[in-house]
């Protein structure tokens, strides 16, 4: 840079359509599933079925880390179906149809560029009118009855922009001058990096460079130097990362339970002749050896802490182990972080 030649910043942003792979036409628009203010905070709370589920997730995900990298566990495999089903399995296995819209030098930081943005993608909605349609109108239609409203995804911070654009346009006569085809919504993108970044938040300091175990001491080890504190600086990096540490974490569980000292060891828990059982057989041995390995390991601390919460005990326990809570919780969420990765 010199004095005549300084660096700029320039924001633009860049449009794309993606055609839902779940149809949603028989849902309706203009009905609320209830008013907020009337809804308990215990709905936001997991229910005791769904702690359950939960459990057999993880369990699930402890099973598929075992048979892929434990030579004993090699028989298991394709005993347990990795896969997460849901009503709509099928149709999110096809592959995404994209449409590039294009990109536009304007600025979402400024209101008046995320007016001028919603108005390029209003243009896309269907049953919206032109300026010259409204115009040439007898009468005008002020309800909005023949538009198809359509989500605008981003970050949480595109969506607040995107509000305070329809707050500005709130006073217009028609839903088209309103931008009332457009809704802001939050991307599941955006809630998976935020996940990642309560735990880099959490467990991540570059402090305990000196801490054995700790995970930016791990980081350093193995010098993955592309793994910052800020995850949207490095998404995958940070998330390939967060992924290697918690297998490594489930497999040393697995080798102490277990009592064996490498991948390649044999281990002594499984019954002879273990690769000629049947598949039933094979699917409850698996279970079993991991429910012990997730309630010992990574679930240990539930019942207690639900038992302080429930008699308002806070005191610590002197004897408590905190390099194994240290590793233990950050496993915990890592492998829940994979149940979630894997489920959409």
């Amino acid at each position: 840079m010199t004095q005549d030649h300084q660096n700029s910043s320039k924001h633009y942003v860049q449009m794309m359509a993606i055609k839902d792979r779940v149809n949603c036409e028989a849902f309706p628009d203009g009905k609320p599933i209830g008013d907020l203010r009337d809804v308990p905070n215990s709905e936001f709370l997991p229910t005791a079925e769904e702690n359950v589920s939960m459990r057999q997730d993880i369990i699930k995900i402890t099973a598929e880390i075992l048979c892929s990298h434990l030579d004993c566990f090699k028989d298991f495999q394709g005993i347990i179906d990795s896969k997460f089903q849901h009503k709509y399995s099928d149709e999110m296995k096809k592959k995404s149809y994209v449409v590039p819209l294009g990109i536009l030098p304007l600025n979402e930081n400024k209101t008046s560029d995320m007016i001028e943005i919603l108005k390029t993608l209003h243009k896309y909605v269907p049953g919206s009118r032109s300026e010259e349609e409204i115009n040439c109108e007898d009468e005008r239609d002020d309800s909005c009855a023949g538009m198809r409203t359509i989500p605008l995804g981003g970050d949480q911070l595109t969506v607040e922009r995107i509000r305070s654009a329809h707050l500005c346009r709130f006073d217009g006569d028609t839903p088209e001058e309103r931008l009332e085809g457009v809704i802001a919504m939050v991307e599941d993108f955006h809630e998976k990096m935020n996940f990642l970044q309560v735990i880099m938040d959490r467990y991540y300091s570059t402090n305990s460079s000196r801490e054995r175990g700790t995970l930016y001491q791990l980081r350093n080890i193995i010098n993955r130097r592309n793994v910052v504190s800020d995850v949207s600086k490095g998404y995958h990096a940070s998330a390939d990362f967060i992924d290697l540490v918690t297998e490594c974490h489930i497999i040393t569980a697995a080798l102490e339970h277990l009592n064996m000292e490498s991948p390649s060891s044999e281990c002594e828990s499984l019954p002879e002749n273990i690769s000629k059982a049947d598949s039933e057989t094979k699917k409850a041995i698996l279970l079993q050896i991991c429910t012990a390995i997730v309630d010992k390991y990574f679930l240990n601390d539930v019942s207690q802490s639900l038992n302080k919460i429930e008699t308002g005990d806070q005191s610590t326990a002197s004897s408590e182990d905190k390099v194994f809570n240290y590793a233990s919780n950050f496993t915990k969420l890592g492998i829940i972080r994979k149940v979630a990765v894997k489920s959409t």
